[in-house]
Parts: structure tokens; C-alpha cells; sequence
């Protein structure tokens, strides 16, 4: 018999899919779901959705009566992903445990999140339970430390990817350990997690919105532990806490490829990253030590590099032309001042060349532009410095006066100057942004089209 695929049941029609997901929820035998999911088009979504369904449970008290009914679900192998509370049950390890336990009835989970509450070492018979398991998210949370031992698990990891946003680690006793850095963690027979599961991660997230510091002294205390690490991402707000140890530790992980986090961490991993192809610092810095950074980098393997300079120095862009000449992306952010006409204009001639780049991005931070100076126009169209200079001294008296206008972005006519002359050197280049907009070139080659500044930080992202 064939099904026609046609709109829901007209009873049904007023429901939101909110309800329609739920009411599926319930249908326990799989001939009686496979008719529901083929009497319309609506259900046959839905029933897809349900069948690879991303599971959210938001109340803590509803973990364990949850558990109980999927336990005898039987649809709950094909759960992919499942999200949980555990705040509750900070000091009840027995019912953690058991919670823990349970958790093997998804036996194709791929990714699992805790929030809230302390998570006991009992987590780790489960991550070794669920075969399945690829990823691990532990967020805005306290976990017990390991015991660090070499000896491999009875059942061996398969978490590649480690997630850890706003989490604590303490000992027994309830001390914060990040703070005591990793010789004193070694010196402790502790490790922040499992070593088993350390050394098979290919992706590792620390990220915290309070503390830089946090998250520096949580990857300090992971990183030599990580040597299988590919992709490293650290992130935290903006700080004047203390940075880190001094001296810095040297970090190895030989097969990182991608590196997201601030230049303090980069300086202790550069020098062992022989296969680095991204590196994005999420730090503002200054000129000298975005130059250290770069000289660690090794120079074969670069092809996209992202960096935020406190001041605008030339020298940055020209060490990274002359020293990366596989790089095919440059992101250069500047908070104060900027390239000048003629750096810009001999820097396509005498640069571009040697490089491989297609996109360039050389802009202030959008929230910094109204303390940029107005742009010099360029060299073909300039009016001479006494035109500029009158500029400047109106830009200054309004911002003593509290007028604070973002400078004119360079006009079409402006930049085609620079972009024409150019894409003659380095025939390769299709995106551009100065000024803070973004130029893009046809698939001929020969027209730049101007774009917004909200592409701008699309193409970044």
C-alpha cells in the first residue's frame, strides 16, 4: 500500500511541533511510529527529528524519572545527543552514581552534556560505558579530581572532543586546584581528568566569561597531557589578571594543526607545533609580541593567521608576508591608527608577491573606529598634507568636545587604485576588507564590489 505524504491530520494541524515531538515521544512500538511518520509530510519531519533527537532535560529533579522511561523506550538507542542537570545531586554520590550508571541504555549517544552541580570520578565508568560517546561537555560546573595513573582503563576512551566552559576542579577537601599549576598537580597524583581520556583527544575547548586566568591555568594543567591534540580553542574575557607562570611552560603537542586562545599560551606551544595551519589570537597585544609569536611559528605550514594589535605596526604584516609565503588568509585587526597609503601601496607591490594570500583583512575593531583619524586618501587622489592635516585638527576638536563621528570609509574609486595595482602581483587575491568593509572580485578577475562592515566580521567568523 502506498502512503501519500500530504499535510498532518486535521486534528492534529493546530499543534506546534513542540507538541507534535512530544506526543511522538510516547509511541512505544516502532510499527505503530512508522505509520504515524509516513501519514504526512509534517510527521515524516518530525518523526526524523525524533528518531536522531537531540534530548534537552532542563530540570534537574526530572534526570532520574526520565531515565526510568527511557529505560524501557525502546527507541532510546537511536539518542544521539542528550543534555542534563545535575545541581540536585552535588552531595548525594550515591544517587550520581546511579544517575552515571543509567546512562549506558543509550548505547549510540555521541555527545553529552552536564551542567551545574559537582561531578564525582563516577563519570568515568560511564564515558568508558558509551562506546559511542565522540564528545564530552561539561559546563558551568565542579568536577572531582583523578588519580593519575598510567594504567589503561579496563574499556579503553572514545571521546575525541572535550568541552570545558566555566568549570571547577577541586580535590576532597573542596580546594580549587587549577590554581596550583601542573607540577604541583603531578607532585599530588592528581590530574584535572582522566589520563586515558586525556591522551586520545584530538579536540579540546576551555572557555570560561568570568576569568581568563581560570581558563589559562586549566589548559597549563591539561595541555601536557594531550599530545594526540589537533585542534586547541581557549577562550575568556578581556583581563588584568595575572597571565599566567613565569616562566612560561614549555608545552608539547606535536600534531596540533588549529590554535584559537591568547598569545601567552601560543608562546608556550609554537615552538613544538611543526604542523600549525591556524592560529587565531584572541588577545590584544602588542606589536613586539605579536612578532615573538610569529617567530616561533613554524613557516611551512601557516595558511591563516588572526591577530589584534593594541597600536598599528607595520612591520607585523611584512614578517608575516615574508616569513608565511603559504598563508592564504591574514587578519590583521588594529585599535589605534592605522596602515598608510604608501605602506598600502608598496606593500601589494613589493609583498603580495611572494605570498599565496586571496583574502587580506586589514581593519580597525569596529568598536574602536571612532577613535580612528580620518583615512588618507591615496596617493593618486591626495590633496596634499595641509588638506590632511586640517582634517585631523577638526577630528581632535570634535572629540574634545565630545563629537565622536566614525571616519568616512575609503570610496570605490580609493581602493580599486590599490586593489588594481595589486591583483597584478598576486593574481590569487578575492577578498579584501580596509576600512572596515569588505571587497570581494568576480569569477572574471575584474570587478572589486563593495560589501558592509557586517560582512566584514562574517568573513571572520
Amino acid at each position: 500500500m502506498s502512503v501519500s505524504l500530504s499535510g498532518p491530520p486535521t486534528a492534529l494541524a493546530p499543534f506546534p511541533p513542540e507538541t507534535l515531538l512530544r506526543i511522538l515521544s510516547f509511541v512505544k512500538d516502532d510499527e505503530t511510529f512508522k505509520d504515524i511518520v509516513l501519514s504526512s509530510r509534517q510527521f515524516h519531519v518530525l518523526g526524523k527529528e525524533e528518531l536522531t533527537r537531540d534530548m534537552d532535560w532542563k530540570k534537574a529533579e526530572d534526570v532520574e524519572p526520565r531515565l526510568a522511561e527511557w529505560r524501557e523506550n525502546p527507541r532510546r538507542h537511536r539518542v544521539k545527543a542528550l543534555n542534563l542537570r545535575l545541581f540536585n545531586y552535588d552531595h548525594d554520590f550515591l544517587v550520581q552514581r546511579n544517575i552515571f550508571a543509567s546512562l549506558d541504555i543509550f548505547s549510540n549517544l555521541s555527545c553529552l552534556t552536564i551542567r551545574n552541580g559537582r561531578i564525582t570520578s563516577h563519570i568515568h565508568t560511564t564515558v568508558t560505558q558509551l562506546q559511542n560517546l565522540r564528545q564530552l561537555r561539561l559546563m558551568w560546573c565542579g568536577i572531582y579530581a583523578f588519580e593519575r595513573t598510567n594504567a589503561p582503563p579496563a574499556t579503553p576512551f572514545t571521546v575525541t572532543s572535550l568541552v570545558l566552559h566555566e568549570v571547577g576542579s577541586f580535590d576532597r577537601a573542596g580546594q580549587h586546584l587549577e590554581s596550583l599549576g601542573p607540577d604541583a598537580l603531578r607532585a599530588r597524583n592528581l590530574t584535572l581528568m582522566p589520563l586515558a581520556l586525556l591522551s586520545g583527544l584530538r579536540s579540546l575547548t576551555v572557555s570560561s566569561e568570568k576569568s581568563s586566568w581560570r581558563v589559562m591555568q586549566q589548559a597549563y594543567c591539561l595541555l601536557p597531557d594531550t599530545r594526540n591534540l589537533v585542534d586547541l580553542k581557549v577562550t575568556g574575557p578581556p583581563s588584568v589578571e595575572d597571565p599566567g607562570p613565569k616562566p612560561l611552560p614549555v608545552l608539547v603537542v606535536p600534531l596540533l594543526t588549529t590554535f584559537s586562545g591568547p598569545h601567552y599560551i601560543a608562546a608556550s606551544l609554537m615552538r613544538s607545533a611543526t604542523q600549525i595551519a591556524k592560529v587565531i589570537l584572541t588577545d590584544d597585544i602588542s606589536a613586539q609580541q605579536a612578532l615573538q609569536v610569529i617567530e616561533n611559528l613554524h613557516p611551512v605550514g601557516v595558511r591563516n593567521i588572526e591577530l589584534t594589535l593594541e597600536h598599528w605596526d607595520a612591520d607585523v604584516l611584512h614578517e608575516i608576508a615574508h616569513r608565511f609565503t603559504q598563508c592564504t588568509r591574514i587578519k590583521l585587526v588594529h585599535r589605534y591608527w592605522g596602515p598608510s597609503d604608501d605602506f598600502l601601496f608598496n606593500f601589494g607591490v613589493h609583498h603580495l608577491p611572494r605570498t599565496q594570500i586571496d583574502t587580506l583583512l586589514i581593519h580597525a575593531r569596529p568598536e574602536d573606529a571612532v577613535r580612528q583619524p580620518p583615512s588618507l586618501h591615496t596617493r593618486f587622489f591626495a590633496d596634499g598634507f595641509g588638506h590632511y592635516s586640517a582634517k585631523i585638527r577638526k577630528w581632535e576638536a570634535d572629540g574634545a568636545a565630545g563629537l565622536r563621528h566614525v571616519p568616512p570609509l575609503p570610496s570605490e574609486e580609493d581602493v580599486r587604485e590599490y586593489f588594481a595595482v595589486w591583483v597584478r602581483y598576486n593574481p590569487r587575491l578575492e577578498v579584501v576588507s580596509i576600512g572596515n568593509r569588505l571587497w570581494t572580485r568576480d569569477v572574471r578577475g575584474t570587478v572589486w564590489t563593495a560589501g558592509e562592515e557586517a560582512e566584514v566580521e562574517a568573513e571572520a567568523a
